[in-house]
């Protein structure tokens, strides 16, 4: 009786194993199935998947003014007109003015301040003035804010070309204060 015993134990212990041994080729088999068809890698770390977004660079365009005998680069967006002092740069944001002005001052700084008298000086605030050079020329950069009306803060770019004349770049539209940027950076002057 002992034996029977012995011998149904043992089997039973054959039995475990051997099922353990058949799950174990299972997964197995079920491991390398699914490595061939491409489901499954368990070797490789995830890579995060990267879709590329288009960043919209907006193409430009030289503008030439052979009458105000001035360059300058422009978004093609933008529609330009001309008269015989100034070019009107319009996009569907806005507009961008550039303006030939007379002045009786031989320097930028002259120019800009002659500007603003001629616009009431008292009832401007001018912001962040910078004077630096673009392409030869002397420069004045600032905001201008009205104290006396709700007009918004506009942006300006004073050239100071040739004796008697500045041209003024700028926009009251600050959404457009970029594109404004990109056309004085690229302003010239060509006598």
């Amino acid at each position: 009786m002992v034996k029977k015993k012995d011998n149904k134990k043992r089997n039973n212990d054959r039995s475990k194993k051997l099922l353990i041994l058949i799950g174990i080729l299972v997964f197995i088999f079920l491991v390398i199935i699914f490595l061939k068809q491409g489901q499954v890698n368990f070797f490789q770390k995830a890579t995060p998947i990267i879709i590329p977004t288009a960043i919209p660079t907006p193409s430009v365009r030289e503008y030439h003014s052979d009458f105000l005998k001035i360059r300058f680069m422009v978004p093609s967006d933008f529609e330009a007109s001309e008269s015989w002092t100034d070019v009107a740069l319009k996009s569907s944001t806005g507009k961008i003015d550039i303006v030939s002005n007379g002045t009786n001052s031989d320097s930028v700084e002259g120019a800009f301040f002659e500007s603003l008298n001629y616009r009431g000086r008292d009832t401007l605030q001018v912001i962040n003035k910078k004077r630096f050079k673009i392409n030869g020329l002397d420069v004045i950069s600032c905001n201008i804010k009205s104290l006396v009306n709700d007009e918004p803060e506009g942006k300006y770019y004073y050239f100071y070309s040739s004796p008697g004349t500045v041209f003024i770049i700028t926009t009251s539209t600050p959404e457009l204060f970029g594109e404004l940027d990109q056309i004085a950076q690229s302003f010239s002057y060509e006598p």
